[in-house]
């Protein structure tokens, strides 16, 4: 067994990334706002909030109001391009990994996800497998790479039923001292058990 999943994962986050909308087909995205934070430009992780007050405007967006937590957003300019963006993400953060958050952590998603980087196929994640750190940078090509997650329903033994959910991020960072530091999500995208298709096909351009 590859000996990168023996070792510590600690997860550092300096820009929030921008993951959670809501929408039905033929409708405008619906928004979520956190304490007046638009949570379509910010992720927030590890996180359980009590007595939140959840309002509803008239065009559907979702307020939830927690009393008592503070949530700041780095500042960011509309106008600016990747370079800059990547201007603020630690230099030594070079290296690409695909890097799992289930929830809870004993989860069993009830969906197995295949990555597929340029027609490739370079990892599966199973639906019960713990959090995941996987090295990718040699698996990218200079410049565009297109990045594919499959996720394919499965039937649990022993009559199981499939619980929590999984979010699947490509991220950038590096290893030190045996710890894989995690500097920037580039791409996520979440499963959950309550999940209806039986398979899922989410793609994404990213630059190396």
């Amino acid at each position: 067994m590859n000996n990168i999943f023996s070792k510590k994962i600690a997860v550092i986050f300096i820009i929030l990334v921008s993951t959670f909308t809501i929408s039905s087909k033929g409708e405008a995205k619906k928004k979520v706002f956190l304490n007046g934070m638009d949570l379509s430009k910010y992720l927030i992780v590890d996180t359980v909030l009590k007595g939140v007050t959840v309002k509803f405007d008239k065009k559907g967006n979702i307020y939830l109001i927690a009393k008592g937590y503070n949530f700041t957003p780095e500042k960011s300019d509309k106008n600016k391009n990747d370079s800059q963006e990547d201007a603020k993400v630690d230099p030594k953060a070079t290296e690409f990994y695909l890097v799992t958050f289930p929830k809870p952590a004993k989860a069993n998603i009830g969906y197995d996800i295949d990555l597929m980087i340029n027609g490739k196929f370079v990892k599966r994640i199973y639906s019960n497998d713990g959090q995941v750190v996987y090295p990718i940078t040699s698996s990218l090509k200079k410049g565009k790479n297109k990045i594919n997650l499959i996720s394919k329903k499965k039937k649990l033994k022993g009559g199981k039923k499939p619980s929590g959910s999984m979010k699947i991020a490509i991220a950038r960072g590096y290893e030190s001292k045996g710890n894989y530091l995690i500097k920037k999500l580039i791409w996520t995208v979440s499963r959950s058990s309550s999940d209806k298709k039986k398979i899922y096909y989410q793609n994404k351009v990213i630059k190396k």
